[in-house]
């Protein structure tokens, strides 16, 4: 089949539309697809924004219920003075209180300089620290279950938590005492990491 000058002049218009609209065709398919893939992306940064904020909702929901779980006994150690600055004056007045209830006459402490502890479990902050003050004590003794009573009056006292290091027993003077206890105590407080705080 042969085509005519005058032929080809009368399919050149319809060719030029056809080759506009298929390259019209080809750049709007191009550009929406695109979009598509931009909004997918945007759409998967959304759900990922979600899913991690229902996360942030859901911890902190745990948490909450974990505060309200734990809050009793953490005010009750708060009270006994474990949490917080340490309570040297109540630590004092329960052993003088406890000396003149069980007629232990003269009896003698010190206490150190309060030290972090670098054993042992660790408390799960970086904002927390467990310290130690280590007190002496010297209690003239009528009879060996004063010492006894001594530690158990002490504990009850709940002015704060304490470990007994390790206690001797000898003789007393005889004048006042016919035994002499000689202790070392650890106190511990929990309470925010100090600078200056002696290792």
């Amino acid at each position: 089949m042969n085509l005519s000058r005058q032929d080809l002049r009368a399919v050149r218009m319809p060719l030029l539309m056809l080759a506009a609209v298929l390259v019209t065709g080809t750049a709007a398919i191009y550009f929406t697809r695109q979009d598509m893939q931009a909004a997918q992306a945007q759409l998967e940064q959304s759900r990922n924004a979600l899913s991690q904020a229902q996360q942030r909702l859901t911890q902190s929901g745990d948490e909450e219920n974990l505060i309200k779980q734990n809050l009793p006994e953490y005010r009750q150690w708060q009270q006994r003075g474990f949490i917080g600055t340490e309570q040297r004056i109540d630590w004092l007045d329960a052993i003088r209180t406890i000396g003149d209830k069980l007629h232990l006459p003269g009896v003698i402490y010190s206490i150190e300089a309060q030290q972090r502890v670098t054993t042992g479990p660790e408390i799960g902050s970086d904002r927390l620290q467990l310290y130690r003050s280590l007190m002496k004590l010297r209690l003239p003794l009528l009879h060996e279950e004063d010492l006894t009573r001594f530690l158990d009056e002490l504990a009850a006292q709940k002015v704060g938590l304490f470990s007994v290091d390790e206690c001797t027993i000898g003789r007393g003077d005889g004048a006042v005492a016919s035994l002499l206890a000689e202790c070392t105590l650890s106190w511990y407080t929990i309470g925010p990491v100090k600078a200056g705080a002696i290792p």
